[in-house]
């Protein structure tokens, strides 16, 4: 028996919180927005989710304040797939003070963090914090 996913909802997984924003297809993956973060010290965000259909979802956005009152201070991203628009005030209220790239390969990464220092600043995320 299938779940039916639907546009809008919201999704927990491992104690985070996903927002559908695209529904996922046999032949596409969906998209969703990294809604809410469990309170741990250290959170990671994935570049895919598995969800309760059982499909793969790319995590291509995060939500205004998603790490508000939470008491993480380091925030590991695994997706390349973030936008400026897509990260808009996510860091506002939260207290973390550094993002970790990890989407793969030294390069890859390298690349990665070349291109998140660039929009992950006060005026996009809504605090200055490290990148490595």
């Amino acid at each position: 028996k299938s779940v039916k996913i639907q546009k809008g909802k919201k999704y927990s997984v491992s104690k985070n919180h996903y927002k559908v924003t695209k529904v996922a297809t046999a032949k596409a993956n969906g998209t969703v927005t990294f809604f809410k973060a469990k309170n741990a010290k250290t959170i990671t965000i994935p570049a895919k989710v598995k969800l309760k259909d059982g499909r793969k979802y790319k995590v291509n956005r995060i939500a205004k304040k998603a790490f508000a009152g939470r008491r993480a201070t380091v925030l590991i991203l695994k997706t390349a797939y973030l936008k400026k628009a897509g990260i808009k005030g996510c860091l506002k209220a939260s207290k973390i003070k550094t993002i970790k790239i990890r989407v793969g390969s030294k390069r890859k990464n390298k690349r990665t963090k070349k291109a998140y220092k660039k929009i992950f600043t006060k005026k996009n995320a809504g605090k200055i914090v490290k990148i490595k």
